[in-house]
């Protein structure tokens, strides 16, 4: 069976990761892989030493109230379709899959150009519910990551599974202690957040709750890990810097950036918080966990699937300032139940979200349909 997987990013993010290993777990007997990629960058220097890659053009969408960037962007989508429509004519290819919701429009023209069946790895909160409908109406599968991805997608016979992302534990053994270096001789416990700078991840949560643990517990630094997205939320970084500053917190708050080795980074935390609001999984949260490390989440969407509360993790009410400086302190005080969390969290984590089975359960599904 040829596959051509369809992903419009250069990054390395958490859906490009998913995608690497369901890549790295297909039965490589059974099934012939390309990956289609908009151009040079992260990600294509980590799939083309092992994997097929073709260039296309592949643009994101971005909402504008401007009629007629829409309708060139939709142009451009027309056009570019079409080449990769030609492409899967002449390669014989079996199967479109589109890795993300920016991918599955190219997937549906392609699928609706060639008569190639088509499958949409639902990684996102639904769009709308028009074009949720029609996105799902034009698959012939969904694949969510989540129960909570899962509900909002509507049924169409027997054409959507929930197969949650996985990771393999082995590559995430945990190392040492959480610590991170500070100016002085003396090293300094470590909350962070891990994940792009964009609002919808709630960093100013974390900047809030930091002046109630910074009262109680001074020997504390906090850690964002991440960058803005290219043209993308533009002045977050600055915005959370102001307010950073205006609270006079500079010596406690860290911008690391983006990182390639992001198991490193996580390794530093004493504490990793998760303020995200309708997450759709949360892949840095089962990572953390795998490193035995103590998560603090919001009890919705992904997360709140992926803890268990008080035993594998700390869930709390989106946007609760209060409790999150409370849980935050709670566990920095608290070392023996900051290490009982970590070690239950890895258990949950060997059990229940292995990329094996993800990708022996996507398999499943690709074989269903061809």
């Amino acid at each position: 069976m040829k596959i051509l997987f369809l992903c419009n990013s250069t990054r390395i993010s958490g859906a490009e990761v998913s995608l690497l290993l369901l890549l790295d777990g297909l039965d490589a007997e059974k099934y012939q892989v390309v990956v289609a990629v908009p151009g040079q960058g992260d990600l294509y220097e980590k799939l083309v030493s092992k994997y097929p890659v073709k260039v296309f053009p592949l643009k994101r969408y971005k909402r504008t109230k401007n009629v007629l960037a829409v309708l060139i962007f939709l142009m451009h989508s027309m056009v570019v379709s079409f080449r990769i429509a030609r492409y899967v004519r002449r390669e014989r290819i079996d199967l479109i899959y589109a890795n993300n919701l920016q991918s599955q429009l190219y997937s549906i023209m392609v699928k609706m150009l060639t008569g190639r069946k088509n499958i949409w790895h639902a990684r996102d909160n639904s769009p709308g519910r028009l074009t949720t409908k029609l996105f799902a109406w034009l698959s012939a599968h969904v694949i969510c990551i989540s129960e909570f991805i899962y509900r909002q997608i509507p049924a169409y016979g027997h054409r959507k599974s929930c197969i949650p992302n996985g990771i393999d534990s082995g590559d995430w053994q945990p190392e040492r202690p959480g610590k991170m270096a500070t100016s002085g001789a003396r090293y300094k416990l470590t909350v962070g957040m891990v994940g792009q700078l964009i609002p919808w991840k709630r960093h100013m949560d974390l900047i809030l709750a930091a002046e109630g643990v910074i009262d109680s517990f001074p020997n504390v630094q906090f850690l964002f890990i991440g960058e803005e997205p290219d043209n993308h939320c533009s002045g977050y970084k600055l915005f959370l810097e102001e307010a950073i500053a205006c609270k006079g917190l500079e010596e406690y708050f860290h911008f690391a950036g983006f990182e390639r080795s992001i198991k490193e980074r996580i390794s530093e935390l004493n504490v990793l918080v998760h303020c995200a609001d309708r997450e759709p999984f949360g892949r840095v949260i089962i990572e953390a966990m795998a490193l035995e490390k103590a998560v603090i989440a919001c009890n919705t969407g992904g997360p709140a699937e992926i803890i268990v509360n008080g035993h594998s993790g700390i869930l709390i009410g989106p946007g609760d300032i209060g409790l999150l400086a409370e849980k935050i302190l709670f566990l920095l005080q608290n070392e023996e139940i900051r290490t009982a969390l970590g070690k239950e969290a890895r258990k949950r984590v060997i059990q229940n979200y292995s990329a094996r089975d993800t990708a022996k359960g996507i398999q499943k599904v690709m074989e269903s349909l061809i």
